[in-house]
């Protein structure tokens, strides 16, 4: 009895690469973690080979990209608070990389490619809101990603041509095109909405704190402090998820899908062998896209908003970190509005003090501090 056979035949005593049906499945919540990347590039309709494809379907519409928690975001000019940080906000500051205590000040302005896409005098958008699509840089690892896919599964293809392998170019062919209509059906974007076609150049200052004791100071507009703070981004889907064709597309994938399992199984063991590799490669990329890059060179968020890093500070302690703030700011009233300090006594008196010496370079916050918690002993 032989253990180990090289038989390619498709008898019972043959090799059955039957790993390679499952392979085309897996990765199910790498896929999932990527997906609004992946439906966000113009090149995801491209049929190609990809893992577990049924991770891109989703009756369910997606409305927002997932926001930065334990962040509270403050404006300056109004009461208006918010207890999380918009996906593009968060990622324009790094707020999920900031030490504890750091210190930092932004000017952040429109660029003039968003002045003048958000300013268009049609009439047929006169009366409709501004929106502002967001979308992802052309050479980004995400797009670079896709195309190579695409390539490597048209040499996939022609090798199975040239193997005379009709079943390994049909389970290619059904796999490549059932990716492909899963990322037409769910193709979306991010978009920033403005409540207004009127251009608001008002201040619109505020402060960012994170529960690590992080504080950055934003200067901005009203405009911006809306679009990108105090509102969170919204999905436009390419087709609207209760559309008739959304539905055929997704029926049409999921078809696809199950017909490609059933077609790998069965093709030469040298196809068999290339399309699990390939299987495999793509999983280890795409689990490594978010370990190995910044999410912040797949957007294109440079291309509307000019930002500038107009200070930073590393800081020992909260108090002091809080008053770098204050003093940047000018003010004291929105410590209270954020609920920053404790309501106490103590803390009060800190505060008048602090709001007393905003120009005051010399003053040391973390003296008064001590001098009044000793008083109130």
């Amino acid at each position: 009895m032989t253990w180990f056979t090289g038989a390619r035949d498709t008898s019972d005593k043959g090799w059955h690469f039957d790993a390679v049906s499952l392979l085309a499945v897996i990765g199910e919540s790498i896929i999932e973690r990527q997906k609004h990347l992946i439906v966000a590039s113009p090149f995801s309709v491209l049929p190609r080979l990809l893992p577990a494809p049924q991770a891109i379907l989703n009756t369910d519409s997606t409305t927002q990209l997932p926001p930065f928690e334990n962040v509270s975001v403050t404006s300056l000019y109004s009461e208006i608070t918010a207890n999380q940080l918009g996906y593009f906000a968060g990622l324009i500051h790094s707020v999920d990389k900031l030490e504890p205590f750091d210190f930092r000040v932004y000017c952040i302005r429109h660029s003039e490619r968003y002045i003048t896409e958000a300013n268009s005098d049609r009439l047929k958008n006169y009366h409709k809101p501004t929106r502002t699509r967001i979308g992802l840089k052309l050479l980004c690892p995400m797009n670079i990603l896709t195309l190579a896919s695409v390539l490597w599964t048209i040499g996939l293809a022609v090798w199975s041509i040239v193997l005379h392998d009709g079943v390994g170019l049909l389970a290619i062919i059904t796999m490549s095109i059932s990716s492909s209509l899963s990322c037409l059906s769910q193709q979306l974007y991010p978009e920033l909405e403005k409540t207004s076609r009127h251009t608001n150049d008002s201040k619109g200052d505020l402060v960012i704190n994170t529960r690590n004791g992080a504080f950055i100071v934003v200067q901005c507009t009203v405009d911006i402090a809306r679009e990108l703070y105090l509102e969170q981004e919204r999905y436009r889907y390419t087709l609207r998820p209760d559309a008739t064709l959304f539905k055929v597309l997704m029926g049409a994938s999921t078809i696809l899908l199950m017909v490609s399992v059933l077609l790998s199984s069965n093709c030469g063991w040298t196809m068999q062998t290339a399309i699990a590799v390939t299987y495999i490669l793509l999983n280890l990329c795409y689990w490594a896209l978010p370990v190995l890059f910044d999410a912040r060179l797949f957007w294109d968020v440079a291309a509307l908003y000019e930002v500038e890093v107009k200070n930073q500070r590393c800081n020992d302690n909260y108090t002091v970190a809080l008053w770098n703030a204050i003093q940047e700011t000018g003010e004291v009233g929105w410590v209270r509005t954020a609920h920053l300090l404790p309501d106490s006594e103590v803390w009060d008196h800190w505060l008048e003090e602090a709001k007393e010496n905003i120009d005051n370079k010399h003053w040391d916050p973390e003296e008064s501090k001590d001098r009044w918690m000793t008083a109130a002993l």
